[in-house]
């Protein structure tokens, strides 16, 4: 490959294109969904940490995320909840 042609094709790689956001926010939108549905099945745990509603996960604002970072960040408790030390 000559060098204009990697010139030409790094710069393309750099370049936020519609279909290159589309599939980045498909990509999300999935691990979201993905996600949701852990918490969703460990609702009674995700409830008693002060989690966000599930709702608000599913397309987050800078708010679901950071009470969702409290929550995650609760861990001590929620050993003490899986362990039966704390009853909800």
């Amino acid at each position: 490959m000559q060098l204009p042609q990697l010139r030409v094709q790094l710069r393309e790689m750099r370049i936020a294109t519609s279909a290159k956001i589309r599939t980045e926010h498909e990509t999300r939108s999935q691990r979201n969904a993905e996600a949701v549905a852990v918490l969703d099945a460990n609702w009674k745990m995700w409830r008693h940490v002060g989690g966000p509603d599930l709702e608000f996960l599913r397309e987050p604002n800078e708010e679901a995320l950071a009470r969702a970072n409290e929550a995650k960040d609760s861990r001590p408790e929620l050993n003490e909840w899986r362990h039966g030390l704390v009853h909800a």
